[in-house]
């Protein structure tokens, strides 16, 4: 198994909306051939900032490169205007 991890944070004024988004988001990137499955959890950061993992499972890095080579792009532009100069990410992809 292959895992796409995108960690995610902001300021926590934005953590409700953006949840709402992402939870959305991750049914569209569900419908795509390449993940079998995701999940979230929140992460404790600091006092005022919120912290979001996001974990993709995809069945080997082959699939993986698939997305980004044919969907990443666009997946990304879907992010509202009002988060993308306000939260942070960092992306990873692993062996499980």
């Amino acid at each position: 198994m292959y895992i796409y991890e995108v960690n995610i944070s902001g300021p926590s004024e934005l953590e409700t909306k953006y949840l709402r988004w992402l939870e959305d988001h991750i049914s569209e990137m569900l419908e795509l051939p390449v993940f079998e499955s995701a999940d979230y959890n929140m992460i404790d950061i600091k006092p005022n900032i919120f912290g979001i993992r996001v974990r993709y499972k995809l069945k080997n890095k082959e699939q993986m490169k698939v997305y980004t080579e044919q969907y990443s792009d666009k997946m990304r532009g879907n992010t509202p205007p009002e988060f993308k100069s306000k939260l942070s990410y960092f992306r990873c992809n692993y062996h499980l």
